[in-house]
This record gives structure tokens, C-alpha cells and sequence, in this order.
């Protein structure tokens, strides 16, 4: 695949106390290379001349929150790092990369540096697909888009691996980025529509998901509208310290279920807090219990155990990953 004028090269990276796997395919060629550092041999010099390369686009699955970081850290250190031992590069690396894994929401400041360096493009496809709170593990989405081999690492990503281990980690590797290539293959219409957008509102939306998308629209079309600046609104926030319902509920809106008609009636009275998390109603609608508060309209399952028989099959769906599906 080429992304304005450049190759995207899928690829994937896993980390050891004594070894750096990095693995790129080449999505138009097919071809596929694998960048190691480890006590048999030092790619370190390989892996920068590729992220150097101004003809590509590097693409992957999570990427923005854990490779790419992973990636500057080498080519801002590379003179210094160039110099030690593996042994050393691939502990300092470790060391980052333990770092991220455990960064709570938010809390990334002790390696921002690396996060916001921006050093080369990038397609993240979980970004654009999805907002925070609905992302997905590279695995789980393998079982969603009915990926033929849903493979997890079998080792301890905090042992050191044997030297006649490291092909298992490669082949690892290379599963991911090949199932990462597929869902690259489905996401054309969702590239096709982000670069559209980048033509019109001429702002970045190739990472963006639609949630995101449309918040850019909107302040594009505000700053556009009242002739300010991003400097000028980005530190205002919401005068309301409470929201009347009544005053944002469309009048068009109605229902002729008896209870939904109530619960219209009692929304319209009230005057909320829109930072009050704990305002909820609770209906009936048949025997299912649901609950209504500031995340949306929730059934209230009582827990079960359900037990299959010989000729059936349990399975369960999540709406958010329909659309990758076969």
C-alpha cells in the first residue's frame, strides 16, 4: 500500500533483557526483514538507516504508545548507544521499554521526550480505528477478524532468551505483523475518508479516530467561523456548573412506551452537574433492567452461568468490532 507517495512498511517490535527483535514487511513488495540486537549480532546501525528512510510510511498496531517511542529512543541515543556493548544497549532498552508497559493513563512524562519526538510518519491503526476507551489487543482483534492463527508468546517477556530461542520470538513477531497487514487491507475505505478530510480541513486525521476526527472538524470550522486562534481557545473551558436537560433535548424527540415517556418527563426536570458521575436512572423495559446516566443507556445483566452442550457453541460479540469481521 502507498499513502501519499510513500510505502507503508507494517512492523512490529518485542523486547527482552538480552534481545531486541524489530520485524518490517514491506506492504507492497511482500518483502520482509528482521532487525536484531543481541549477543550474536548489533542491527543497530540497519534499524537507523530504515526509520531515516523519507519514502516510508511506518505503520502498526499500537505503535504511537509503545514501538514508536521504542524507536526514537534509539535514533536520539544512536551515537552513544552505537558505543556500548549489546548487552548494555539491549538492557537500556529493557529498561524504556518496562517503563511504558507500566505508565498509567496519562502518566508518560518521564518518557515523553520519545513519545512526542515525531521523528518519522506514522499509521497506527488502533488510534484510527478506535477511541481510548474501546481499544483492543492485537489478539483479541485476531479472534474478531477471524485471523486464521492467533498466536501469544509462549516465553516470559522478563527471562533472557537462549540463542536457539530467538527464531520462536521471530516467528512471533512476523504472526502479528502479517494479521496487523490484513487489517491494513480492510481499513482502505477508513484511510481513503482520513485523507480526504486532511485535503479539506488540511489538519492530521490519519490517526484520529472518529471521535477525535470530529472534534478537529468542529474546532477548525469554530476557528474558521470566529476568525481566532488555537492560542486563543485552548485553555477555555465550560462556564456550566450545571446543565438543565430541557435546554439540550431535541423537541422532536418522543416515545410512546409508557416508561420511556416517564423517563423523558423526569430528564426534562432535571438540572445536573456535568461532572457528576453519579447521576443515573434505572427502568424497566420488559424483564431487562437498564440503567441511564452520563456514559449512555446500559442493560442490567444479573450474572449467570451458562453451560453449552456437546452440539453447541458459547460465543460472545462486541458491537465496537463488528465491522472487522469476515
Amino acid at each position: 500500500m502507498i499513502i501519499r507517495g510513500k510505502v507503508v512498511f507494517i512492523y512490529d517490535i518485542e523486547v527482552f533483557p538480552n534481545l531486541f527483535i524489530l520485524t518490517a514487511k514491506n506492504t507492497e513488495s511482500g518483502a520482509r526483514r528482521v532487525f536484531e540486537i543481541s549477543d550474536r549480532k548489533n542491527d543497530l546501525p540497519q534499524i537507523y538507516v530504515l526509520f531515516k528512510n523519507k519514502h516510508i510510511l511506518y505503520g502498526g498496531f499500537n505503535v504511537i504508545h509503545y514501538d514508536n517511542p521504542l524507536v526514537s529512543f534509539l535514533l536520539i541515543h544512536y551515537d552513544e548507544l552505537i558505543r556500548l556493548p549489546v548487552w548494555e544497549i539491549c538492557k537500556k532498552i529493557k529498561e524504556l521499554s518496562d517503563e511504558i508497559v507500566t505508565s498509567k493513563d496519562g502518566q508518560f512524562s518521564s518518557w515523553s521526550r520519545y513519545k512526542y519526538a515525531n521523528l518519522f510518519p506514522t499509521l497506527d491503526l488502533l488510534t484510527m480505528l478506535w477511541s481510548s476507551k474501546l481499544r483492543v489487543g492485537l489478539k483479541e482483534l485476531q479472534v474478531t477478524m477471524n485471523y486464521h492463527n492467533v498466536e501469544e508468546y509462549s516465553g516470559d517477556f522478563n527471562s533472557f532468551v537462549r540463542n536457539d530461542q530467538i527464531e520462536e520470538v521471530i516467528s512471533y513477531c512476523f504472526n502479528d505483523i502479517e494479521s496487523t497487514t490484513e487489517l491494513l487491507n480492510r481499513c482502505v475505505k477508513d484511510i481513503e475518508l482520513r485523507l480526504a478530510i486532511e485535503d479539506e480541513y488540511k489538519i492530521k486525521a490519519l490517526n484520529k479516530d472518529g471521535v477525535n476526527l470530529g472534534m478537529e472538524i468542529i474546532k477548525c470550522r469554530y476557528l474558521a467561523e470566529t476568525g481566532l486562534t488555537w492560542n486563543d481557545i485552548k485553555d477555555l473551558r465550560s462556564p456550566c456548573d450545571y446543565l438543565c436537560l430541557n435546554d439540550i433535548i431535541f423537541d422532536f424527540i418522543e416515545f410512546k412506551t409508557p416508561i420511556l415517556q416517564d423517563l423523558l418527563k423526569d430528564l426534562k426536570e432535571q438540572c445536573i452537574n456535568p461532572n457528576d458521575n453519579t447521576f443515573e436512572r434505572q427502568f424497566y423495559l420488559g424483564e431487562t433492567k437498564h440503567t441511564f446516566g452520563m456514559g449512555g443507556i446500559h442493560s442490567v445483566n444479573v450474572p449467570e452461568i451458562i453451560i453449552p452442550d456437546d452440539d453447541e457453541l458459547l460465543g460472545d460479540f462486541d458491537v465496537t468490532l463488528a465491522h472487522w469481521r469476515n
